[in-house]
């Protein structure tokens, strides 16, 4: 026969708040639509000169080479 200590119990308890907010923010949330394609054609041309032109992605791999670079010569 096993007995549940207060600790045990208390860990349940916050694994049912977390599961519980985890499933509010995910009801709660709206979709993001990073790639809507406002005002663009389309078509093979576009999606490849997006990586290219989109700041988004632009900003990525500037923060990308900057860490690479201040991590040194293994991650270059």
């Amino acid at each position: 026969m096993t007995f549940e200590t207060a600790n045990d119990l208390g860990r349940g308890k916050a694994r049912i708040a977390l599961a519980a907010s985890m499933l509010l923010l995910a009801i709660a949330t709206q979709p993001t639509l990073a790639h809507e394609g406002e005002g663009v054609a389309g078509g093979f041309l576009s999606g490849f000169l997006h990586p290219v032109l989109g700041w988004d992605h632009v900003a990525a791999m500037v923060a990308v080479g900057l860490w690479g670079a201040f991590l040194g010569a293994p991650a270059i």
